[in-house]
C-alpha cells in the first residue's frame, strides 16, 4: 500500500480529485481517503498530530508488520530565502526538530529528480524576523513527527518527504485559491514518485530480517549512536544482508560492551563497519 499523508485538507483536496480517492466510511479517527493502492490520511498541523497519524495509518492500512508499504509525508512549507519561488517542490534529505535539535536524514533510495533542500520542523508558526535563524532550510510543524513514527516502522527507505514552498514567511493566511492551483502545478511530479513507489513496496524487499532490525535497535541504544551513526548502522547491516544472505549474529557480542567515552565507542562502531563491509 501507498500512503500519503497531509496535514491539511486544503493540500490534500487536489491530490484527492486527481488520484479519484474516496472517503472511507469505517475511519472515524481521521479522514482517510482511499483508492486500489493508495490512500491519503489527513492528520491535523503539528508534530505529535503527524506522529500519532503515521502510526495509526500504518498500523490499519499497512498489512504484516509494515511490509510492502511505503509512505510520503506531502505538505507546504515556509522558506525564508525570497529567491526560492512558490510552488518549488522539494525532495527533503534532512528533517531537524528545532525544540530538540535532533535530526533525521531520509535515505534517498528513490531518485525523483527534484531539488533537494533540509527542513526544520517547528513547534510554531515562523514569521518573516526569524528567518535569519533557519538559513535556506524550509520550514514546517510535522515533518519531524511524521518521520520518526514512520522509521519505527517502515525500512527508512520506505518514507519519502516531499515540501512545496508555499510562502516566505511573511504573516498572513494562505490563499487556498493560490495554493490549489500550486499544488495543481505540480500533480505530475507528485504522479511521478507515487509511481515509483512501487519499486520499494516489493514484498518482502527488506533484506533485515525482524530480528536483526530488532537487534540494531538493541545496538545503538546501548552504544547511544547519535541520529547519524544509527543511519550509517542500519545501511552497513543491510549491505551486509544483501551480499552474504545471513543475520547479523556475528556482531552480536558488540551488545555487551561497555564504553568509557565517545572516541571508545566511535572506535567500536568503525570495527562494527569493517565487520559488515568486509564480507
Amino acid at each position: 500500500m501507498k500512503i500519503i499523508l497531509t496535514a491539511l485538507h486544503l493540500e490534500a483536496r487536489p491530490l484527492l480529485q486527481h488520484f479519484g480517492l474516496k472517503k472511507d466510511p469505517q475511519t472515524r479517527r481521521l479522514p482517510v481517503y482511499r483508492g486500489e493502492d493508495l490512500c491519503l490520511a489527513v492528520c491535523g498541523t503539528g508534530k505529535v498530530a503527524a506522529a500519532a497519524a503515521t502510526g495509526w495509518v500504518l498500523g490499519k492500512y499497512g498489512g504484516r508488520a509494515g511490509q510492502g508499504n511505503a509512505i510520503i509525508n506531502f505538505g507546504l512549507a515556509g522558506c525564508g530565502d525570497d529567491a526560492v519561488p512558490t510552488g518549488e517542490l522539494f525532495s527533503i534529505n534532512k528533517i531537524t526538530d528545532n525544540a530538540t535539535q535532533r535530526s533525521f536524514y531520509p535515505e534517498m533510495a528513490l531518485k525523483l529528480s527534484l531539488p533537494e533542500k533540509p527542513l526544520i520542523t517547528c513547534d510554531h508558526p515562523v514569521t518573516k524576523d526569524r528567518a535569519a535563524d533557519f538559513g535556506h532550510s524550509l520550514v514546517d510543524m510535522e515533518g519531524s513527527g511524521f518521520y520518526r513514527a514512520a522509521a519505527l516502522i517502515l525500512p527508512v527507505d520506505c518514507i519519502v518527504c516531499l515540501k512545496m514552498v508555499s510562502d516566505h514567511l511573511e504573516d498572513q493566511k494562505l490563499e487556498k485559491s493560490k495554493m490549489t492551483s500550486l499544488i495543481e502545478a505540480r500533480l505530475e511530479d507528485i504522479t511521478r514518485i507515487v509511481n515509483l513507489c512501487n519499486n520499494l513496496i516489493e514484498e518482502d524487499r527488506d533484506p533485515l530480517l525482524p530480528e536483526d532490525r530488532l537487534f540494531l535497535g538493541e545496538l545503538a541504544q546501548s552504544m547511544r549512536l547519535t541520529s547519524t551513526q544509527q543511519h550509517q548502522l542500519f545501511g552497513w547491516a543491510r549491505d551486509y544482508a544483501v551480499r552474504s544472505k545471513k543475520n547479523l549474529v556475528s556482531i552480536h557480542p558488540y551488545l555487551s560492551r561497555q564504553f568509557s567515552s565517545k572516541a571508545s565507542r566511535n572506535r567500536t562502531l568503525a570495527s562494527i563497519k569493517n565487520e559488515l563491509l568486509a564480507e
